[in-house]
């Protein structure tokens, strides 16, 4: 009997939730990306889009592109990203960069 995953592991009958929206296909491909280091299931949606200067175009898109995970994910990942952006944040700052001072 066939097994119901793809060969990716994706199985297309669980519920799929954006997480993250972006205004190009790279930046969503990107996200995509380091959602998958994270150990987490992820997809970008909208990169087939056509974008502004053609096809292929991975710069902004009228529509924007969207990154998606499974449900039961979704909590997860957010949590994920969240401390990410904090640990990248902290770390710019260690390394030496000048603050704003407004």
């Amino acid at each position: 009997m066939p097994d119901d995953k793809s060969s990716s592991g994706f199985q297309p009958e669980r519920g799929w939730v954006q997480v993250a929206s972006f205004g190009s296909a790279l930046e969503a491909e990107v996200a995509r990306a380091v959602i998958e280091a994270g150990g987490f299931d992820a997809l970008a949606r909208g990169n087939d889009m056509v974008g502004l200067f053609g096809p292929n175009f991975m710069g902004r898109s009228q529509r924007g592109a969207q990154v998606l995970v499974p449900a039961e994910q979704a909590a997860a990942v957010r949590t994920f990203l969240a401390n990410r952006e904090r640990e990248l944040g902290e770390s710019r700052t260690a390394d030496g960069d000048i603050p704003d001072e407004s």
